[in-house]
């Protein structure tokens, strides 16, 4: 059946939804490749789900083999006008429907369905609606070997990165050359090592380096890492088997005994907005309070603009964090910056939370991860950093 199918109906209850229309078009809605896995399909299909009862998928008899297995009711089309007259004998009962749109493409992420297909089913009489929490129970709920295996993650991450400051340490102790790409090289064999694998390497930065939190160094263009340089290291992995879940951290390190003050200040305030975060959540769990992402969001931007640095945050605060290849999953990300997003913070789903503050000389990042476990108990699973590394 569906995955979390029982959830999914009692929300739609919940919130008087009358149905669920999943639309596709040659794998292009990550909602129907997570039903059907990779499969390859040519033709439209829709799988079609009500507030009782088992799931309808609507395919195309060139693409049967795809779907003729799945454990839902079927029905096969071959013209464009047999396709319609199907969505619309399983629309007719229905008022609201929920599909993957996000009204003025507020949440980019839950944006799947076609305009036109809105088009239709509006045309039809009915309201179309955000199926964003819907899709968070398909897409973003974690599973008990999902939580294994982030904190299987978890582990190794943090050691790796604990191993790449004692690399970085010894370099310069001894007298010896080291710059970013060599400890970015270093993380990464650490991780094959501990059969932990990334689609994209480690940013470790100095300098005006860390001030760009996207920055990736390469072989061919990588600052040295020299005594004095505050050193901001970003690492994610998960291990290497199916539906794991990434780790996702930043710590931040002094090439020295003694950290200047502008260093301990601005990091300190970037804390201070990641344990607002954390607090926030964990009391509104204490509260049963529902969450939503911006909230989160507003929470720790609040702190450091209070502070006077809101202006070099220029990120969200988190994303979202499941299972998949990437490390940016599709449940609801902690933000009311990039976008307004209004989904709710489910239980068994996973987040970081990431304040930076970037001001073009250095920049600051703290990052850990955060689950949200089935009774609403709130887990930092990614560590919380206190004060800078004292490298040396």
């Amino acid at each position: 059946m569906l995955k979390n199918m029982d959830k999914i109906q009692d929300y739609m209850k919940e919130k008087k939804i009358d149905s669920w229309l999943i639309s596709d078009f040659r794998g292009s809605n990550p909602a129907m490749r997570e039903i059907i896995g990779k499969k390859f399909t040519t033709r439209r299909a829709y799988v079609y789900l009500r507030q009782e009862g088992t799931p309808v998928v609507v395919y195309h008899i060139i693409d049967r083999n795809a779907y003729e297995n799945l454990p839902f009711e079927k029905m096969m089309y071959v013209t464009w006008q047999e396709l319609f007259a199907d969505l619309k004998k399983l629309l007719k009962n229905d008022k609201t429907v929920a599909m993957e749109y996000s009204p003025n493409c507020a949440i980019p992420i839950v944006s799947w369905a076609d305009g036109g297909i809105i088009d239709y089913v509006r045309s039809l009489g009915k309201t179309v609606c955000s199926s964003q929490d819907i899709f968070t129970y398909l897409m973003a709920v974690w599973s008990d070997e999902n939580y294994a295996s982030h904190k299987y993650a978890s582990k190794n991450v943090q050691e790796t990165k604990d191993m790449a400051f004692k690399f970085i340490g010894e370099k310069l102790s001894a007298g010896e050359f080291v710059n970013e790409y060599m400890v970015q090289d270093f993380i990464m064999n650490e991780f094959d090592r501990r059969n932990m694998y990334s689609t994209d390497r480690a940013i470790v930065g100095v300098k005006e380096n860390s001030a760009n939190s996207h920055y990736e160094p390469t072989a061919e263009k990588s600052a040295p890492i020299e005594k004095g340089d505050l050193v901001l290291i970003d690492l994610w992995a998960r291990e290497k088997i199916e539906e794991s879940v990434y780790a996702d951290i930043t710590w931040m390190g002094y090439c020295g005994s003694e950290i200047p003050e502008k260093y301990i200040k601005v990091f300190d305030i970037a804390k201070r907005g990641r344990l607002a975060a954390c607090e926030f959540l964990k009391r509104s769990a204490a509260e049963k309070k529902e969450v939503k992402g911006f909230m989160v969001d507003d929470v720790t931007r609040g702190v450091i603009e209070g502070e006077g640095y809101g202006q070099y945050f220029l990120h969200r605060t988190g994303h979202s964090i499941g299972p998949g290849e990437t490390v940016h999953a599709m449940g609801a990300n902690i933000d009311n910056f990039e976008t307004h997003d209004e989904r709710t913070i489910l239980p068994r789903t996973g987040f970081s939370i990431e304040p930076g503050i970037y001001l073009g000389e250095f920049g600051v990042r703290t990052e850990t991860d955060v689950y949200i476990h089935s009774d609403g108990a709130v887990e930092v699973t990614g560590g919380e950093q206190e004060e800078i590394i004292k490298i040396l």
